[in-house]
C-alpha cells in the first residue's frame, strides 16, 4: 500500500500550496543557476510546511533528476566530500540536467566532527548543479559559514484552513466516509505540519471511514502520551531526558504550554509556581516572534523554556498523583467547530428557501434565531417547524 503522502505529493509547482514566494524564488533560482552569485538555494521553515516537495515538484515538472541526500547521513568531513563531490560535477549518465538536494541539513548539529559543515560549503563553491538545502532550524552559529554561501527564502507555516482543503481533497479522491467536524479536528492537532496530517489522516481512515468518534478514541492516546511527559517534566529533574521526552509528543509548543499552564497550580508549591509561570510565559514571548517573523531559530529557545524551566522551576518534586486534563481552550476550539459545522448546515438547508447566501444566513439571521431559542422557546419551534429544519 502506497503512503498516501507519496500519492499526493506535489506534482508541479502549480499544486504547491501555501507558498508562492518560495516557489517563484526556486524556479527562478533553478532557471538562473549559471548567473546565480550564489550556487545553493536553502529553504527553511517548520515541519511539513513542504519543503522538501517543492524541490521534487521543480524536478517532476522540469524533468530534472533530482539526487537526494540526507544530511543526517554524514558522518564526517570526508564523508561528506565522498558523496556530494561526484553529485555535484559529474554529469547524469542519461545526461539529463539535474538538481542536488540536501535534505534536513540541521541534522548535522550533533556530529562530533564540526568540520562538516565547512565541506558542504566547500561542495557549494565548487558546484556544477544547482544545490537545494533544507532546514527547520538553521540559525545556528553553526551554520553562519554556509548561510552567508546561500541564497535563502523562509517558507510559511500552512494555515489551518490549507490542511483542511487537503485533507478533505484526499478523503474524496480515496472514497473515504468522513465527518468534516473530524477533519477540522485533525488540522488544528498539526499546527500547519501538512506531512503529519496526512499520515494521520490515512491511519484513521484505513477502514473507509472517520468519524468523529475514531479521532476522539485517537486523540485519547495522545493525550496519554503527552501525560506520561507531563509526569516527567513535573516529577524529575534530568533536563536531557525531559527534553528528548518532548520530542515524542506529536503536540506542538503551544499546546505543551496549555497544558503545563494548566497543570503548574497542582503540581508545584507557592514558591515554585511564579518561575515556572514566567518560564511559560518567555516561550510564548519567543513563539509569537516566531509567528510574526519566521524567525524559527527560536523554536527551540521556546521549547527549552517551556521543558527545562518548568521543570527546573520546582526545589521539590510533589509525590501526589496529579490528573492532568486536556486544556479548556483546547476544548472551547472544538466546541467551537462543532457550533459552526451545525450553523453551516442549516444555512445550506435555508439558501433556497429565504433566497439568500448561507454566508449572510450565518452572519445576519442565526444569530436572531439563536436569541430567539434562548428567548422565547414557543416561537423558535413555530420558526424552525415551518422552515424544516
Amino acid at each position: 500500500m502506497k503512503l498516501w503522502v507519496q500519492k499526493y505529493q506535489p506534482k508541479n509547482l502549480n499544486e504547491v500550496i501555501g507558498q508562492s514566494s518560495a516557489v517563484t524564488t526556486a524556479y527562478t533560482f533553478w532557471k538562473l543557476f549559471n548567473r546565480a552569485p550564489k550556487k545553493a538555494l536553502l529553504l527553511y521553515g517548520p515541519p511539513g510546511c513542504g519543503k522538501t516537495s517543492l524541490v521534487y515538484a521543480l524536478a517532476n515538472q522540469a524533468n530534472l533528476e533530482i539526487v537526494e541526500i540526507n544530511a543526517s547521513d554524514f558522518r564526517n568531513k570526508e564523508h561528506v566530500k565522498q558523496i556530494l563531490d561526484p553529485a555535484t560535477k559529474q554529469a547524469s549518465i542519461f545526461g539529463a540536467s539535474k538538481i542536488i538536494l540536501i535534505d534536513e541539513v540541521d541534522g548535522m548539529s550533533g556530529q562530533k566532527d564540526r568540520g562538516g559543515v565547512g565541506a558542504v560549503v566547500d561542495v557549494i563553491k565548487e558546484t556544477k548543479f544547482p544545490i537545494f538545502i533544507t532546514a527547520n532550524d538553521p540559525w545556528s552559529d553553526k551554520f553562519k559559514t554556509l548561510r552567508n554561501h546561500c541564497q535563502s527564502i523562509a517558507m510559511n507555516k500552512l494555515s489551518s484552513q490549507m490542511v483542511i482543503e487537503q485533507l478533505t481533497r484526499i478523503c474524496k479522491s480515496e472514497d473515504v466516509v468522513f465527518d468534516e467536524i473530524a477533519v477540522r479536528k485533525l488540522a488544528a492537532t498539526v499546527d500547519g505540519d501538512l506531512r503529519a496530517a496526512i499520515n494521520d489522516l490515512q491511519s484513521l481512515g484505513a477502514d473507509g471511514n472517520i468519524s468523529d468518534e475514531d479521532l476522539y478514541l485517537w486523540d485519547r492516546e495522545r493525550d496519554e502520551v503527552i501525560t506520561d511527559a507531563m509526569r516527567f517534566i513535573f516529577k524529575s529533574f534530568d533536563s536531557k531526558k525531559a527534553l528528548a521526552v518532548s520530542y515524542d509528543i506529536k503536540e506542538d509548543i503551544n499546546s505543551l504550554n496549555l497544558w503545563l499552564e494548566q497543570s503548574i497550580p497542582w503540581e508545584y508549591d507557592i514558591k515554585s509556581i511564579p518561575a515556572a509561570i514566567e518560564s511559560v510565559s518567555m516561550s510564548d514571548v519567543f513563539l509569537k516572534r516566531i509567528r510574526r517573523r519566521q524567525h524559527w531559530r527560536f523554536l527551540n529557545y521556546a521549547r527549552v523554556l517551556s521543558v527545562v524551566g518548568v521543570q527546573q522551576a520546582k526545589k521539590e518534586s510533589n509525590r501526589d498523583v496529579v490528573m492532568y486534563k486536556k486544556p479548556k481552550l483546547i476544548i472551547r476550539l472544538w466546541q467551537r467547530a462543532a457550533k459552526k459545522k451545525k450553523a453551516q448546515g442549516i444555512a445550506a438547508q435555508l439558501e433556497g428557501k429565504l433566497h439568500c447566501s448561507a454566508h449572510v444566513l450565518q452572519r445576519d439571521f442565526l444569530p436572531y434565531l439563536n436569541f430567539i431559542e434562548q428567548h422565547n422557546k414557543r416561537m423558535y419551534n413555530k420558526i424552525t417547524t415551518s422552515l424544516g429544519i
